[in-house]
């Protein structure tokens, strides 16, 4: 049976985001572990990670998470697939 893991963002990536408005351009300087564990969601993290590294195929839904996954937890995704929302028009009730 393959496994299919779609990412829209981490824990400690919604942390490092409250904590650091900068946090983005920061984002090659931080551990994840290290920042997990200072924050007390350690053992979030390493559930996380592990099914990030053991998924057959990793996705994530914008280049950002996709960064964040690439520095926190230690794996690219496979596959991106962005989101979005399309332009329409203003619907009122």
């Amino acid at each position: 049976m393959a496994t299919i893991y779609i990412v829209h963002s981490t824990d400690i990536a919604r942390r490092l985001a409250l904590e650091y408005p900068d946090y983005h351009h920061r984002l090659h300087t931080f551990d994840g572990q290290t920042e997990a564990d200072k924050r007390g969601v350690g053992t979030i993290h390493q559930i996380e990670r592990r099914a990030c590294k053991t998924t057959h195929v990793l996705c994530s839904n914008s280049y950002v998470v996709a960064l964040e996954l690439k520095h926190l937890v230690g794996r690219s995704p496979n596959v991106l697939l962005p989101i979005g929302v399309r332009p329409s028009p203003i619907v009122s009730f």
